[in-house]
């Protein structure tokens, strides 16, 4: 048995585990540790060039992408991301002056919808970051999804669907860069640690509304992944609302987490289209996202229940944690290093 590790462009090495080649060849007995979010052409790809591994271990929480591939999941990435946050600023004192939040950096066709579907919407009431990258977008995927869409959802389906193929023209760039920061065309780098965003723009931002709709890093599939912009909702004291997720929002739950589903309507979650799944986000919450006294009456009642789920993040992750390592194989233990965060994954 062989334990082989993958990740972002910069990962070096992971204890003993041996780095990913395209020339390796999987066994059924050997185990793959990917640090990173795992799309399933990525997958897809690593299974043509080194075979199927007996197991893949994800360390950003991903439901399993291929039948033939079984999946565990090892909070290495959220219980470190919510170790650094408990020693970032809060900002519990900071008035609620908009209905909700986004956060796009990185250009991904979800992001793009939210951005298309606040303009249709009509949403006025919000605070936001926005590199300007991800528009025009490449709407090809979606293009059946459009007559899914009920129309007690969207009644004219044909200026709908002429809105979201326009490029976005309607919200301004809004974003912090440092002389460090790296933007292309796709994608967004070297931008800083999370306590430090979040000490400098975030923290105050996210804190002052009461909703954030979160865009996490999918694509089209049936997909769904956690990244820091669920921590940074928690961290902020807003009830999130995943745009684009499948079942993201009760694998939550499942998690302990408080998904205040009567306050939020979730059932955009289990929409069989990435399209629909994204509109249902929004169009089934418009109130709390459109009546700023509504959404500020909610946080306030709601408070109690919000700090709850900010305390129960480093407990929650470590008890994964410490699950997971108790049932992980011995060649696993073996390959891990002495200290996982983060000294040891790059060099």
């Amino acid at each position: 048995m062989t334990v082989y590790c993958k990740g972002f462009p910069e990962f070096k090495h992971w204890g003993t585990a041996t780095l990913l080649t395209p020339d390796a060849k999987f066994t059924a007995n050997d185990i793959l540790v990917w640090f990173d979010v795992i799309y399933q052409e990525d997958l897809a790809e690593v299974i043509r060039l080194n075979g199927t591994p007996g197991l893949l271990i994800s360390t950003a929480h991903v439901e399993p992408l291929l039948d033939s591939c079984p999946v565990q999941q090892y909070p290495w990435f959220l219980l470190n991301t919510c170790k650094d946050m408990a020693m970032a600023h809060v900002y519990d004192h900071l008035p609620v002056d908009r209905c909700f939040n986004f956060l796009i950096n990185k250009k991904q066709i979800n992001r793009y919808l939210l951005l298309k579907l606040i303009d249709w919407f009509g949403l006025r009431s919000y605070d936001y970051t926005w590199s300007g990258i991800g528009t025009p977008m490449n709407l090809l995927s979606i293009l059946s999804e459009f007559d899914r869409l009920p129309d007690t959802v969207i009644p004219d389906l044909t200026k709908f669907k002429t809105h979201l193929l326009s490029p976005i023209d309607h919200i301004p760039k809004k974003f912090f860069a440092n002389d460090s920061v790296k933007i292309t065309e796709s994608s967004v780098t070297n931008y800083g640690s999370n306590v430090e965003t979040w000490n400098q723009l975030l923290g105050p931002m996210i804190s002052q509304t009461a909703v954030s709709l979160i865009t996490e890093s999918v694509r089209h599939e049936r997909y769904m992944v956690y990244t820091e912009k669920t921590i940074y909702a928690v961290q902020g004291l807003t009830f999130p609302i995943w745009v684009g997720g499948y079942a993201q929002a009760q694998t939550w739950a499942n998690k302990g987490f408080d998904i205040f589903d009567d306050v939020i309507n979730h059932d955009y979650q289990y929409c069989d289209t990435l399209l629909e799944r994204c509109t249902r986000a929004v169009a089934d919450n418009l109130q709390i996202l459109t009546d700023l006294n509504f959404a500020r009456e909610q946080k306030l009642a709601n408070l109690p229940r919000l700090r709850h789920n900010r305390e129960s993040l480093v407990p929650v992750f470590e008890q994964q944690n410490k699950l997971f390592w108790q049932a992980a194989p011995e060649q696993l233990l073996q390959a891990r290093p002495t200290q996982d965060w983060p000294s040891t994954t790059l060099s």
